[in-house]
């Protein structure tokens, strides 16, 4: 955060009262899938893939939307925090959290099946 507020080099065209929620918002939604990946799979390169995945998409993105003002398409709409690469990040924090993460048994998540715990007491 510092980087942003006290130096012109990180987002410095837009209003930094609307880019910092943006990108915070953009950071702890895109930290519960690439955090997902990287427990699910027990290695950091799906994690590393997934974030490279999401630079790719914001260039994408920018490349594609047409507007008169570059400032808007860089910082708001489809920058690196812009509301578009916002909303794909929170469906995707949305998505792991509901079908991959609440979806499982509780019995599942420790590692323990309910018929080993019970094996274990007789």
């Amino acid at each position: 955060m510092p980087l942003i507020f006290l130096t012109p080099l990180y987002h410095a065209e837009g209003n930094r009262w609307l880019v910092l929620p943006l990108f915070v918002g953009t950071i702890v939604a895109l930290s519960f899938f690439v955090g997902y990946l990287r427990i699910r799979t027990g290695s950091l390169w799906p994690a590393v893939i997934a974030h490279s995945v999401h630079n790719a998409a914001w260039f994408t993105l920018a490349a594609f939307t047409a507007t008169s003002s570059p400032v808007v398409v860089n910082e708001y709409l489809a920058g690196d925090s812009g509301i578009l690469i916002l909303v794909g990040t929170a469906l995707a924090a949305f998505w792991v959290g509901r079908t991959q993460i609440s979806g499982r048994p509780e019995e599942g998540r420790s590692g323990v099946s309910g018929a080993e715990i019970s094996s274990a007491e007789d």
